[in-house]
């Protein structure tokens, strides 16, 4: 496990992003309206963020003739990294075998072969427990994707003990934090880092939606998180940075392109933490971290107007705002 030794934010590299990029409801709002010839969304994307977490390969393996064009598709971002959901026959079924393994690794040897993938990510529902037969799934699961670096996301609180941290550190697994909905025995967000890279992923705190049966993974995941929820949750990712020589963070609060608009906003904060700290590397070509944002999907702004403090909209004229509020920064910028 590595020593929780350093408390402020350190010339990490530091990925945001967010949870996929095929969402009907973002049209018009993250996407343009009116699209150029041969528009795509990840390419898109990748003009933004550093990282996106591909969630379909939880519901299938991809060919390898997909996640090459992936790979392809994100060229022209040297520093982008993709992360992937590991698929559920792994995670959720029963049980899994070599076949399982082989098919998952098959699809995604080209972002391996590319260089483009951070980490898989085993993610496990609440239900999933720490008792001698959950952990002892944990560590098969584990152990079977040796060809990957593994992050592992655990959100029942049962997991919350040392000797938790232990296990993964052992294995050399990464802890995935989260922000999850409030509850009773869940997990609340830590800065807990066990491997390489620290990875945190925002899922939102729509209470009511979240605990409802009748929901549907657009209400589940409907929530924008505030000013002050996300200097917190910064503060918290900016520890992990400290502690690690990566960081990947994902936004996953989706719908209508809140995702979009926090990852944003999270780019800013955590830039703006590691310049007060003194702490912003020398080399920015290598931390991603002293870099301007560029200039905003407009539609975005339109439907999230305190994006105008980040920048401005494609299009338009520069804004006057400093960015969230500092003296100075917008001209920095």
């Amino acid at each position: 496990m590595i020593a929780p030794d350093a408390t402020l934010c350190s010339p990490a590299d530091i990925r945001v992003g967010v949870a996929g990029w095929s969402y009907a409801d973002w049209e018009g709002i993250v996407y343009p309206r009116r699209k150029e010839k041969g528009f795509d969304p990840l390419v898109y994307l990748a003009g933004y963020f550093d990282a996106i977490e591909l969630n379909n390969t939880f519901y299938r393996p991809p060919s390898a003739k997909m996640s090459a064009s992936w790979a392809r598709r994100v060229e022209q971002n040297p520093r982008f990294q993709f992360t992937a959901k590991v698929w559920q026959q792994i995670t959720h079924a029963r049980s899994f075998n070599r076949h399982h393994i082989e098919t998952f690794e098959r699809g995604m040897q080209p972002l391996l072969d590319a260089d483009r993938l951070s980490c898989v990510l085993l993610q496990y529902p609440w239900s999933f427990r720490n008792t001698a037969a959950g952990r002892e799934r944990l560590r098969r699961s584990i152990d079977s994707l040796s060809r990957f670096r593994v992050a592992v996301e655990l959100r029942h609180g049962s997991w919350e003990k040392s000797d938790s941290w232990q296990l993964l550190g052992e294995m050399g697994a990464a802890y995935c934090a989260i922000d999850q909905p409030p509850q009773r025995n869940g997990l609340p967000p830590l800065d807990v880092v066990t491997s390489e890279p620290a990875y945190f992923r925002l899922h939102g705190r729509n209470e009511e939606a979240w605990f409802d049966s009748g929901s549907g993974r657009d209400q589940r995941y409907d929530y924008l998180y505030n000013a002050d929820e996300l200097d917190e949750l910064a503060d918290t990712m900016a520890r992990m940075a400290g502690r690690s020589s990566e960081l990947v963070v994902i936004a996953n609060n989706h719908y209508r392109g809140q995702a979009v608009t926090n990852a944003l906003q999270l780019k800013v904060l955590l830039k703006r933490l590691a310049r007060r700290e003194g702490d912003e590397p020398p080399d920015a070509a290598t931390s991603g971290m002293s870099h301007a944002l560029p200039r905003l999907p407009a539609e975005l702004c339109e439907a999230y107007p305190q994006l105008l403090e980040l920048g401005a909209p494609e299009g338009g004229a520069q804004t006057s705002l400093p960015l969230l509020g500092e003296s100075g920064m917008g001209d920095e910028e």
